[in-house]
């Protein structure tokens, strides 16, 4: 059994598996609703899980969607009783646990290994497979001015946002003033990259075509599904003049690789996670 847990009802992925006629189970986080109980400190958030949903996801095949909560019911409800989305998340963790492997642990933005920030992400890639390219960054903490001298073409970005690399749009005031963040602007050409299990990856260029090395490619494909627990999710790399990649951006939401006329027939050739190696067992120590 391969169950599907969901928050957005615009999810790529959910659309496109359910277009494929896959008979998976899908399960949103709206259900959750009348066993979510406001508590006073420290407690703040108790969830009562349906016993329907622990017979799903016990020794399943579990594809977590939960990035965020954002515009479902159960957020209007943490955001009426002032209580971070985060706590969710954390009741939840004891469920996932369950399961007998899981795609993408829990957690919003750092919390969860899927949605790391920058340069904790090229950190890991790197880690996990020192051939693979990052791009040079400067970072300073609080207001202090960040050394940028080794850097060719400094931009600004938060660390956060993943794929605007000519220009950021989503710079946050705070980030603007402090902790801020510089990278080398990329000079090379773009491109998306999508993995899904087993299958080699597929990939797709954005603006315009350019020879690259298909090896160095799926050696970051590979690389990312281990180090960000992600059987399925797409990548932003640069070619460079002479073929080679720069890994710049690993993201689970999938947004860019639908738009890959391939995308739809590429899921319909997934089976859904596996490996027992998507799941951070130490999470649950």
């Amino acid at each position: 059994m391969t169950v599907v847990l969901y928050s957005q009802c615009n999810d790529p992925l959910v659309a496109a598996i359910k277009a494929s006629g896959k008979k998976w189970l899908f399960l949103h986080v709206d259900e959750l609703l009348d066993g979510l109980s406001i508590k006073p400190w420290p407690v703040l958030l108790d969830l009562t899980v349906p016993s329907a949903w622990k017979e799903q996801i016990v020794d399943a095949s579990v594809v977590n969607r939960l990035f965020s909560f954002e515009g479902t019911t159960c957020m209007a409800r943490l955001s009426e009783a002032r209580i971070n989305e985060r706590w969710l998340h954390a009741r939840l963790d004891t469920l996932l646990a369950t399961a007998s492997v899981l795609s993408h642990d829990t957690g919003v933005r750092g919390v969860s290994r899927s949605l790391l920030p920058l340069n904790a992400q090229w950190f890991h890639m790197r880690t996990g497979q020192s051939a693979v390219s990052t791009p040079r960054f400067s970072y300073a903490t609080g207001f202090e001015e960040p050394d940028n001298g080794e850097l060719d073409d400094p931009m600004q970005k938060s660390v956060w946002s993943l794929f605007d690399w000519k220009s950021e749009r989503h710079l946050p005031s705070t980030e603007a003033r402090r902790h801020r963040f510089f990278v080398d602007r990329p000079t090379g050409t773009p491109l998306v990259c999508f993995f899904a299990g087993e299958q080699a990856p597929a990939w797709f260029f954005p603006k315009q075509e350019a020879e690259f090395d298909d090896e160095a490619l799926t050696i970051s494909a590979r690389t990312a599904q281990r180090v960000f627990l992600s059987d399925i999710g797409e990548m932003l790399l640069y070619v460079n003049a002479d073929g080679s990649l720069v890994f710049h951006a690993f993201s689970p939401y999938l947004q860019s690789a639908i738009r890959s006329p391939e995308f739809s027939e590429y899921l319909n050739r997934w089976e859904g996670p596996r490996r027992q190696v998507f799941r951070d067992e130490s999470r649950y120590e």
